[in-house]
């Protein structure tokens, strides 16, 4: 595959006890690859808490390198 095509949505839009709506960048999400079965890894996106309260829709095209 060229691409990496997903939903995603961290934490909820409402302030719930059993999923709270994140308030710092910490509360973010990393997506890493690897090319070398996890000895190094290379930043692909990161998904920003303040723009994730709500489902989003991402089509990230892979970076030459990530295509081994």
């Amino acid at each position: 595959a060229k691409f990496l095509q997903y939903w995603g949505r961290i934490g909820s839009e409402n302030n719930m006890t059993s999923c709270h709506r994140p308030i710092c960048r910490k509360e973010g999400v990393l997506l890493d690859y690897s090319t070398d079965g996890g000895i190094t890894w290379t930043l692909l996106h990161e998904m920003d808490y303040q723009k994730y309260i709500s489902v989003r829709h991402d089509y990230i095209l892979l970076p030459e390198d990530a295509l081994t």
